[in-house]
């Protein structure tokens, strides 16, 4: 009774999507075990950018975390985790992972074998993405430095964390520590998570296929004066597609 009654919200919902097979991604909680650990693949069609502080990058220990999630009208420094953060705004899903009869999930877990999963320990960001990225730009809209002024690419100076549940699932459901892995500084659920970070400019994302719809940049960089910035990103598909946005608000940032 209860799943006919999503399957009928979720009807409603999907006239606004491009693909058949497409369905929006509600806030439903499915099964208690699930055989899969990714909740549903998505097409990246859009993006959207907000400016903020407050994450937390430990690198001695390799852990990142929320610290909190400003956007006031402050001065920020380095060291309050000041980050562009860059998401998929596609509304369409193929599927989730909770409809047994959902061919067009199954189609992506069963290529990857993500099936085999079992458990009610369900993490953050286990959504994954269909269309392979091959790079995000960051761009300035003020003078930076004498090197990069108004309109540059400051990818340079940005470091970029994603989730990556493709990983979990090679990685036989457990947690990934292998290379750019970070640690959570608190797991939900004891869930198995694979968080990575690396230096955006030398990421090339097309070696990371299903990984998850949203991108942190955490400024590594200040700019030589304090101001005002906002900035624009660029996402390239692996297919040649460009995607633009720029962030909806200026952060204020204190200079070196």
């Amino acid at each position: 009774m209860k799943k006919g009654v999503y399957l009928t919200i979720l009807l409603v919902l999907w006239g606004s999507c491009k693909q058949d097979d497409e369905i929006y991604p509600g806030p439903f909680s499915g099964p208690k075990n699930e055989k899969s650990y990714i909740d549903y693949f998505t097409h990246v069609s859009g993006i959207q950018a907000t400016v903020f502080s407050g994450v937390l990058v430990d690198e001695a220990q390799q852990l990142f975390f929320y610290l909190k999630r400003d956007t006031s009208q402050n001065y920020k420094d380095l060291k309050e985790g000041i980050s562009v953060l860059v998401q998929s705004d596609s509304r369409c899903s193929v599927g989730f992972s909770w409809f047994s009869d959902n061919p067009g999930f199954y189609k992506y877990a069963n290529l990857i074998g993500d099936t085999l999963y079992n458990s009610s320990k369900r993490p953050p960001w286990s959504n994954a993405i269909i269309d392979t990225l091959q790079s995000i730009q960051i761009m300035t809209d003020q003078d930076f430095d004498q090197q990069h002024p108004k309109g540059s690419d400051v990818s340079k100076y940005f470091k970029v964390f994603f989730s990556n549940p493709y990983l979990v699932v090679k990685n036989h459901y457990q947690i990934y520590t292998g290379e750019y892995a970070y640690r959570l500084e608190d797991a939900i659920n004891e869930a198995p998570y694979a968080i990575l970070g690396r230096s955006l400019e030398e990421t090339d994302f097309r070696s990371y296929p299903f990984m998850n719809d949203s991108w942190i940049c955490v400024l590594t960089t200040a700019p030589e004066a304090d101001g005002a910035y906002r900035f624009t990103v660029k996402v390239i598909k692996k297919n040649g597609d460009l995607l633009t946005a720029q962030t909806k608000q200026s952060i204020h940032i204190k200079g070196r």
